[in-house]
Order: C-alpha cells, then sequence, then structure tokens
C-alpha cells in the first residue's frame, strides 16, 4: 500500500504518510515506512514539510528527521524532495519527480 492523509488548509497541513508491504504467512511487514509531517506553504507552488518518520524493516526499527520540499516546477514537473537524518547521524536523500504525458 501507498497512502496519504492530511488535515489542515493550504497554508498549514499536519500530514500522514505511510507505505508498505506484507507477506502472507506470519504477522510479519517486510517494509514498513511511516511519516508524520507538519507542511507549510512558502510560494505559490511549493510547500516546505519537516517531521519524522519511522521504518520497521525485517532487523531494528528505525527514525529519522525528515525535512523536504514539495511542489509544482515548471512546466508541470510535480517535485517531491526529502532529507534524513537517522537517530545514529547517518543521512540519506531521496528525490521524487512525476510528469504527466499527455497523448491525444
Amino acid at each position: 500500500w501507498d497512502g496519504d492523509a492530511f488535515v489542515g488548509t493550504d497554508e498549514w497541513k499536519l500530514r500522514l504518510q505511510s507505505e508498505g508491504e506484507y507477506i502472507k504467512g506470519p504477522d510479519v511487514f517486510e517494509t514498513l515506512e511511516n511519516q508524520l509531517l507538519v507542511q507549510r506553504l512558502v510560494s505559490d507552488f511549493f510547500d516546505i514539510k519537516a517531521g519524522v518518520r519511522f521504518d520497521t524493516p525485517d532487523g531494528p526499527d528505525r527514525t529519522y528527521a525528515v525535512i523536504g520540499i514539495q511542489g509544482l516546477a515548471p512546466q508541470w514537473f510535480e517535485v517531491d524532495a526529502d532529507l534524513f537524518i537517522s537517530e545514529k547521524g547517518d543521512v540519506s536523500a531521496r528525490l521524487d519527480v512525476d510528469y504527466e504525458l499527455l497523448i491525444t
């Protein structure tokens, strides 16, 4: 699954993002990622966001601080960029860029 829910206005939002995979058999998640974020409008097309991310992989659970930006770039590219800092100080990033190709 891949879910996204929020409450708030266009200027301020509290957002919950969740994605994961479940394997049939024992009560075990293959992967599970939950993010609880506060999102703020900073321009007509972009929001900044900050919060926490909780992962439940096969090994021990992991917690990260999250900061990112999300919005609509010129030429209708949807951009979602996140920077993660783990509780151990490890830094990672994720960039997701989407474009809808219209065929007529």
